[in-house]
């Protein structure tokens, strides 16, 4: 009990007034119930969840690693679809590199270990590179839309193209200042697995979770829906004209249009599978007051599921390319010489071991090592 009477086992915080001769202050304390350093998740949670993540983080690296390489060894592969490809997998590539290993170690130590210049560092990377690896996908979607609609326009030259590329770097980039020096800034919240914008509790951090939400989330999965729709009703109507009209390569060119559909159609499922639970969590936890009641869980599944994202964008995009997959293992025949390069998963797991055994052993090393903040300041 304090000196005025107050449990603070029942209190997350409390405020006393200190009286000086001029003037009287407000003084708020913390109790250990809501201290940013304590463990929030039970050894079954951290278990899933680290297994997971390490799975999504490894299989990132290898995958858009893979299409950086097919795109920059094969000079077939450098089409205007592929520069975006490319984009995408370059963005996707930085998420797995600098945001994924901080959600792991938050995980497994249960809280955030390392300096606050690292929380601010890990609060822009994350904004920046989901952002950008978002609005790549929302560009993709409007070449795609243009190519089969319009198959004789010269509308996406390479300029505008590029143009496109460095406007989705751009809102990544502004999106990510604006959370860190504009209209929020970057803390970390309880039972999350990564630094971010805090609770809005001013009508500025509002404006910021509502032009997030709206221009990062919403508009892209709206552009993606109108642009994937328009698609499908051009290419069941050409694969209907086709039909009244000739019966040369009818199998071919059915099967093509019939890869092409089921292709988009998986953007769309896991876009929205990935994404739209952190649409609602994000909203959710704006508008209630006691943030406190939020489940445990919630934010490391969200996020979870934002990086599995990463890693299924390489398997979507490229590797229902058969063209895509020839000219990798073409290419890396010297590399995984020991797996069956005429096997796809062969090679797969076969460099994913090899190349990148190492980077993990060294990764949980680290953060295994790192007992406490003081340790951890020397990383």
């Amino acid at each position: 009990m304090t000196p005025s009477g107050m449990d603070l086992t029942t209190l997350d915080h409390f405020t006393l007034p200190l009286t000086s001769p001029n003037r009287t202050l407000n003084v708020t304390f913390r109790s250990d119930l809501d201290s940013p350093h304590s463990d929030h998740w039970d050894l079954p949670i951290k278990v899933i969840f680290a297994t997971f993540l390490s799975i999504f983080m490894l299989c990132a690296i290898v995958g858009n690693l893979m299409v950086l390489s097919v795109i920059g060894r094969h000079k077939g592969m450098r089409t205007r679809t592929n520069m975006f490809l490319g984009s995408l997998a370059t963005a996707d590539l930085c998420v797995a590199i600098l945001d994924m290993p901080f959600s792991l170690a938050t995980i497994i130590r249960g809280t955030w270990i390392f300096e606050d210049e690292f929380c601010v560092f890990n609060g822009f990377t994350m904004a920046f590179f989901l952002v950008t690896s978002i609005h790549n996908l929302m560009y993709i979607s409007v070449h795609k839309y243009v190519t089969i609609t319009r198959p004789f326009s010269r509308v996406l030259t390479y300029r505008k193209i590029l143009l496109m590329i460095g406007g989705a770097w751009f809102w990544g980039f502004l999106t990510a200042m604006l959370t860190v020096t504009g209209l929020n800034h970057v803390v970390y919240k309880n039972a999350t697995t990564q630094c971010g914008p805090d609770f809005p509790h001013t009508t500025q951090q509002y404006a910021h979770t509502i032009f997030t939400t709206s221009t990062c989330w919403l508009v892209p999965f709206v552009v993606m829906i109108f642009c994937y729709r328009r698609m499908f009703v051009e290419i069941k109507g050409y694969t209907l004209r086709l039909q009244a009209h000739t019966n040369q390569e009818r199998d071919s060119v059915l099967a093509q249009q019939k890869r092409i559909t089921v292709t988009l159609f998986i953007v769309l499922v896991v876009f929205f599978i990935c994404w739209f639970p952190y649409i609602v969590y994000s909203t959710y936890a704006s508008i209630i007051e006691d943030k406190t009641s939020l489940p445990h869980w919630a934010n490391p599944l969200v996020y979870w599921l934002g990086y599995l994202h990463s890693c299924c964008n390489p398997i979507i995009y490229v590797w229902r390319n058969p063209r895509a997959v020839k000219h990798f293992l073409y290419h890396h025949k010297g590399c995984c010489s020991d797996a069956d390069v005429e096997s796809f998963a062969g090679t797969f797991l076969h460099c994913c071991c090899f190349c990148f055994g190492s980077y993990f052993i060294i990764t949980l090393h680290v953060i295994f090592t790192c007992s406490n903040r003081s340790k951890c300041t020397k990383i």
